[in-house]
């Protein structure tokens, strides 16, 4: 019985994102390390960004603990790139758009070196 509830909730949940993406309502964008985030520093960090929704090309500003760290614009998905840090530090999406001027959802944390 779980099982299907489970089954069912996750197809609900498919076809409401879905709707979503045909409609234009909502997109969710993610960033995530590609590879080890135990590195030291100076030395390049993979990261992803991915995106569910939306419309090609996006602009995407990436925050560190200090405040604004990088933007990156007009970047078809999924995007990978390399950043070196100089020090222990987070990076997360601080904003996301699409080529509509419409906000991303985040989804997922922080990425942590």
């Amino acid at each position: 019985m779980g099982r299907k509830l489970l089954i069912f909730l996750f197809l609900g949940l498919l076809m409401t994102l879905s709707v979503q993406r045909a409609t234009g309502q909502d997109f969710y964008i993610s960033l995530r390390a590609d590879g080890p985030t135990n590195i030291c520093q100076g030395e390049p960090l993979a990261l992803i960004l991915s995106v569910f929704g939306g419309n090609d090309p996006f602009t995407v500003t990436i925050n560190d603990d200090e405040g604004e760290y990088l933007v990156l614009k007009d970047i078809d998905m999924p995007y990978s790139f390399e950043i070196y840090p100089e020090q222990d530090n987070s990076f997360y999406i601080a904003s996301a758009y699409d080529r509509r001027n419409r906000e991303g959802r985040v989804w997922g944390g922080p990425v942590s070196v």
